[in-house]
């Protein structure tokens, strides 16, 4: 049995009673519920203990995803393109912000007009070949047939790293509120105020690395990047270590050690260790920010919102990633005079309900208040 807007207008005037169904026209009823929305989302999401919870949000956010970021930053709208020319099949976007992507990197854009192209500018995915400028990038398309560009139309909707094809970058096309949200560093490896180094690295399975001191306090399963390494490529990336000594390193791609790295190379020279710190980030709200202490740190990173961006604090050492849990922006919302669309596709039945009980809630404590103000407005009314 399906359960539409209409039916949620039912059940909230019931529960609030009719007497004060008056007070509220569609409108009103509307805003009440979008709000009651995403506090049952939120309270749902930070006491999330079983499967039906899982269940109930499955449909409004998105949990662990992975975005690269630009000079700390990541837009959460999508970034507006100011110019798009052609050379035969060579296509040039220029954006309004600078974009960050390289090389290699896949971008998707929407509403562009009005080239005519294969495959369509649209909706695609296309990757960037020349070094970019900041704000400009290249890409090819099989055919151009016709058309010249509407000024100022069209998004960036989406970027995705080269190197790995999947962890995103530029911006959270989807974006709507955040929900937790962690970051991650590359912190160089220090012992007795030096920086560790590696010294050798076998051309074996798994790579075994050779540190430039026997106390270099690195742990068993610790997550780690290698760079800077030279004749044993492999050797290069981030990995999982295995200790054998106090000097020697086992590199895995798993931290339960059954996928090793092999080498390809002999090593001849260079390299270096970063321990990676994955850490949860907190706001930053502005009245912190007259406290040097609360700038934020990487082992307690902030971010401030602002600009349709998120920022990463501190932003003197590099955030190379976040992976966020978040609401996304294409929700569907609860319109009560709405009698056709099933709300059920979107929510369980019993998540609607709490919805509403949420409603009442906030509705009647507002209601309280104003019969709390009325004496006072009434006196205040009397002595004009």
């Amino acid at each position: 049995m399906a359960t539409t807007g209409t039916d949620i207008k039912r059940i909230l005037e019931e529960k609030y009673d009719k007497v004060y169904s008056g007070f509220l026209d569609s409108t009103q009823q509307n805003d009440l519920l979008k709000e009651s929305l995403f506090l049952a989302i939120e309270r749902k999401y930070q006491s999330m203990s079983e499967q039906r919870d899982y269940d109930a949000l499955m449909s409004v956010i998105k949990v662990n995803k992975v975005f690269a970021l630009t000079s700390n930053s990541i837009a959460t709208r999508p970034i507006a393109i100011s110019n798009v020319t052609n050379s035969t099949t060579t296509i040039t976007v220029t954006t309004s912000v600078a974009t960050g992507v390289v090389v290699g990197d896949q971008i998707k854009m929407a509403q562009v007009s009005t080239f005519v192209t294969t495959p369509a500018l649209n909706g695609n995915f296309f990757t960037i070949l020349t070094t970019p400028t900041s704000t400009s990038f290249t890409f090819s398309v099989t055919t151009f047939t016709s058309g010249a560009y509407v000024a100022d139309t069209g998004y960036i909707i989406d970027a995705i790293d080269g190197t790995d094809g999947v962890t995103s970058k530029l911006t959270i096309g989807d974006y709507m509120h955040l929900l937790a949200v962690k970051a991650k560093y590359n912190l160089p490896v220090i012992v007795r105020n030096n920086r560790l180094k590696i010294t050798g690295a076998t051309k074996a399975q798994p790579i075994v690395l050779s540190l430039s001191t026997s106390n270099s306090n690195l742990r068993t399963g610790e997550q780690v990047t290698t760079s800077g390494i030279y004749g044993n490529g492999n050797a290069n990336g981030t990995f999982y270590l295995k200790k054998i000594n106090d000097s020697k390193v086992a590199l895995y791609y798993d931290d339960m050690f059954l996928n090793p790295t092999s080498g390809n190379g002999d090593y001849t020279g260079g390299g270096f260790v970063s321990r990676i710190q994955y850490n949860y980030a907190t706001a930053l709200f502005p009245n912190q920010k007259i406290s040097e202490y609360e700038s934020g740190t990487v082992f307690e990173p902030k971010f401030e919102r602002g600009d349709l961006t998120l920022r990463f604090l501190p932003d003197n050492v590099e955030c190379e990633e976040i992976t966020i849990d978040y609401i996304q922006n294409n929700m569907q919302l609860i319109v009560v005079t709405n009698s056709t669309i099933d709300l059920e596709q979107f929510y369980p039945f019993e998540f609607l309900i709490y919805v509403c009980n949420i409603a009442v809630e906030l509705f009647m404590e507002r209601l309280k208040e104003f019969e709390s103000l009325q004496p006072a407005m009434i006196e205040a009314e009397k002595s004009k």
